[in-house]
């Protein structure tokens, strides 16, 4: 049971979330993986919560302007040791904060944890016993990483994942890159999770989950991996995100708060390691990120025999249902799609800018026909036609004239980094620099390092815009 309250976009959300084990939308999990015939409470809780985060962050919409996109938040969840919960709710509370980027979370805990958590088809798993839980999401931070721990004989990882993209495909994708380096991955190394929600009511009209920006999903999928590490008695976990992204740095001026994504960043990392030491203490636990000094571009080296698999990963924010709307617009107008490429990558979005600029630096294949815009052709249209956005607006999908405008923003904030002094780097990204340095969970993470990393990655992305 999940009880939510919350402020945002001028309306007041009251909701009791219950009833988990029939209805689907309330957030059930099912479970496809190795075997496990009574997971420990304290893990069954950590999903529980992490769920229970991440369908509030949904559900409660933030305002579009800059004065109502905070919200406050009150969660009361249902957990099987809510004693333990409640020494830790400021924990929590401070991890979803910095996530959503200033929204004001309250928890509480109550005792009525009745609901199944997991669902675990049937089938034969074999369990494993793994030396590292790892994050794998199918993009091409994580593929990075399967490599990197393909190259470790001594591990033994367990790849976690979310549907979608897909138990078979997360597994084919992580089997294969361990062949590339001569080894095997057993099926039963992969679980995925997959947590059901209907985002209409029976008259098919959308009524829950409504706020898109989802910013908890960090939390989410970082509970997903510490609840597996748990019930299979691991205690390090890899998160694989390069370091320059991993930064959270503003490429907009008006990019702040709640408009910025914090996927890795060493605050939620080190401040959840702290958790689970909390959650199961004795246990050394360890967060690790191992591309946290590198640009995307120097994490694809990692790749080696199985950089052939990159065009296999995907990297794109606008995936599902935005590429569906793309290719309906593509067959009502053939002649202004022409130079179009097939997808399914935008190509304009963040994450598909600094992806390809990373193979490129990397050297390994990267079609156009792969994105359905290319941003150095969008950049040159923009530079040289006066009025090329409005013709972009005219002739193009909403999606890509949305995104078209990032080409110009990424390439001036590039210039800006690559031209900066230590100095004025630190005062201009002082927020973010600053939780990275106060938390101290990466000791290799300096001023003189960040500089050095997002000039590097300045000068991988422009090369890309302006080749």
């Amino acid at each position: 049971m999940i009880r939510v309250h919350g402020v945002g976009a001028g309306r007041v959300y009251d909701v009791t979330i219950a009833a988990l084990r029939t209805n689907r939308a309330c957030g059930r999990f099912t479970w496809a993986g190795p075997s496990l015939p009574s997971p420990p409470p304290v893990a069954l809780d950590l999903l529980r919560v992490g769920r229970a985060v991440h369908l509030a962050d949904r559900l409660v919409r933030r305002g579009a302007s800059i004065g109502r996109n905070l919200r406050r938040i009150r969660l009361e969840v249902a957990v099987a040791e809510p004693a333990k919960w409640r020494k830790l709710s400021r924990l929590v509370e401070e991890l979803a904060e910095f996530a959503t980027g200033g929204d004001s979370w309250t928890l509480s805990f109550v005792r009525g944890a009745r609901d199944d958590v997991l669902a675990q088809p049937s089938g034969a798993w074999t369990r494993v016993e793994p030396t590292v839980v790892a994050l794998f999401s199918g993009g091409l931070d994580s593929l990075c990483g399967a490599a990197h721990l393909a190259t470790q004989p001594n591990s033994q990882p367990l790849f976690v994942s979310h549907s979608p993209p897909g138990r078979d495909t997360v597994y084919e994708l992580a089997r294969d890159t361990f062949r590339a380096f001569g080894r095997d991955l057993p099926r039963s190394a992969c679980v995925t999770y997959r947590l059901e929600v209907r985002e209409a009511d029976k008259s098919g009209v959308r009524s829950m989950f409504q706020e898109s920006s989802r910013r908890t999903r960090p939390l989410f999928y970082l509970s997903l991996v510490g609840a597996t590490a748990i019930a299979h008695g691991a205690s390090t976990i890899q998160m694989s995100e390069n370091g320059a992204l991993a930064l959270s740095l503003p490429y907009r001026a008006d990019v702040h708060g709640p408009s910025m994504a914090r996927q890795a960043h060493t605050f939620l990392l080190g401040g959840f390691e702290a958790l689970l030491r909390e959650l199961v203490p004795g246990v050394k636990w360890w967060l690790t990120n191992p591309f946290v000094g590198e640009t995307k571009g120097e994490a694809c080296n990692h790749l080696g025999p199985a950089a052939a698999l990159a065009e296999r990963s995907t990297s794109c924010e606008y995936l599902g249902r935005q590429r569906a709307v793309v290719l309906s617009w593509r067959r009502r107008h053939r002649r202004s799609a022409a130079s179009l490429g097939d997808g399914p990558q935008c190509g304009l979005c963040v994450p598909c800018i600094v992806r390809r600029a990373a193979l490129r630096r990397a050297a390994i294949p990267d079609s156009d026909s792969a994105y359905f815009a290319s941003a150095p052709r969008v950049l040159e249209q923009l530079r040289s036609q006066p009025f090329a956005l409005d013709e972009i607006r005219r002739n193009c999908p909403s999606l890509l004239a949305m995104l078209a405008p990032n080409v110009l923003y990424m390439d001036r904030y590039c210039e800006r980094l690559a031209s900066m002094r230590p100095g004025d780097f630190a005062m201009a990204f002082l927020p973010e620099l600053r939780a990275n340095r106060q938390l101290k969970a990466a000791p290799a993470i300096t001023l003189t390092s960040c500089h050095a990393l997002a000039q590097r990655y300045a000068r991988e992305v422009s090369a890309f815009l302006n080749g």
